[in-house]
Parts: structure tokens; sequence; C-alpha cells
């Protein structure tokens, strides 16, 4: 989830800072699958990283500082089953 950049209360010039590409790995069944993302063409609200299936519920998302950008937003995961 990006938040949105310009949150009530926030004058001109409080905008987020620019955001670049990061990496993340979704850790789960023994097994690390790496997720880039692209922070400059994300949008407000939430963002589709991708499709996952899972034997576990043992699941983490690691997310990396390293970026090409000023900084690195990670708010929130939602996670929703396929049918």
């Amino acid at each position: 989830h990006k938040p949105d950049p310009t949150p009530a209360g926030w004058g001109p010039g409080r905008a987020y800072a620019t955001l670049g590409s990061y990496d993340m790995t979704l850790l789960a069944d023994d097994k690390a699958t790496p997720i880039p993302f692209d922070g400059k063409a994300a949008e407000a609200g939430w963002n589709k990283i991708g499709e996952f299936e899972f034997t576990t519920t043992e699941i983490r998302l690691e997310i990396s500082s390293q970026t090409d950008g000023e900084m690195v937003i990670a708010d929130a995961i939602r996670w929703v089953p396929l049918d």
C-alpha cells in the first residue's frame, strides 16, 4: 500500500521525497521469491505485486532499504485469497 502523498493538513511542498525502485523478497514454503517494485510507477493506494500459491501460513515479506530514489515506503500488505 502506497499512502496518499498529500494527506489532509499537509501544505504545498510537504509531499514525500522521490520514490524509486526497490526489491522485496517473499519468504514462504522454504523458498525465497524476489519481487521487484517500481515506486515511481506506483499509484496511491493498493498496488498488486503478484499472485502466489502457499502451502504454509507462515509468510514473510522482506523489503530492501536500497533504492535508486530518495526513500522507500511500505505501508501495508493485503492478502486476498484466489478462487
